[in-house]
């Protein structure tokens, strides 16, 4: 059991050949993003994970909410800004140059489903690595956005 646990923890959770693309238009600025799909994975996160982001937002200046997703498509073309999905994107620290993009959905039973990473080569050790910095460490997080779907769609 540990020997295919250990695997499992190192192996890719991201399929390369699957991209979702996003664009976000932060203060101004309009971005675009490739984020490599992780959803036949199934990796879900408890409704908790949600409560303690809105909770640490309100308490950190550094973690920022905004309705800033203006195109969000599926590896298949779908046009995927009708469902309730947001994307957490976050800077370590001041040292690490590369900010991290993960993209949720929050599923009718109140998980969260990762969708897709900016990482095509993430694992379940640094997934659970990141989500442990954003949830348990926020002072030594150098910056966090969650970037969700405005209600109505802006131009």
């Amino acid at each position: 059991m540990l020997i295919t646990n250990c695997v499992f923890k190192m192996s890719l959770i991201t399929n390369k050949d699957k991209i979702w693309s996003a664009k976000l238009n932060v203060e101004g600025s309009e971005y675009q993003y490739k984020l490599f799909d992780s959803m036949e994975f199934g990796l879900v996160l408890r409704p908790v994970f949600l409560e303690a982001l809105l909770d640490l937002q309100k308490i950190h200046e550094h973690y920022k909410f905004s309705d800033c997703i203006r195109e969000l498509f599926t590896p298949e073309g779908e046009d995927f800004t009708g469902y309730a999905a947001f994307m957490v994107l976050f800077r370590p620290s001041e040292s690490e140059r590369l900010e991290r993009i993960y993209l949720f959905a929050l599923r009718k039973d109140n998980t969260i489903q990762l969708l897709a990473s900016n990482d095509d080569e993430l694992t379940v050790d640094k997934f659970s690595d990141d989500i442990d910095k954003i949830i348990l460490y926020p002072n030594n997080v150098e910056s966090l956005l969650i970037a969700y779907i405005p209600t109505e769609k802006t131009e």
